[in-house]
């Protein structure tokens, strides 16, 4: 999957890379490794996901996609 922008502002977007109508969970954790954002079965819209993370604090942020089996995971920076 493709992650932007990076660093967002607060709207981050995935994209992925294989059709699919559905994920079986996205999770965002902070640098402490604290959930701030999980969502589970999400429906996919024209190979992509939006979320809204402008309440969250400045800093790093990890994302993990999972689908299945499989595993994916990124870094992204939110900025204000």
């Amino acid at each position: 999957f493709t992650l932007y922008p990076n660093p967002t502002q607060g709207l981050v977007n995935i994209l992925f890379n294989e059709e699919s109508e559905s994920i079986s969970g996205v999770y965002i954790y902070d640098a402490k490794g604290s959930v701030v954002f999980s969502k589970e079965n999400v429906q996919i819209e024209q190979h992509s996901f939006q979320m809204d993370l402008s309440n969250e604090a400045p800093g790093l942020y990890f994302i993990k996609v999972v689908n299945g089996n499989k595993v994916g995971s990124k870094t992204f920076s939110l900025v204000r």
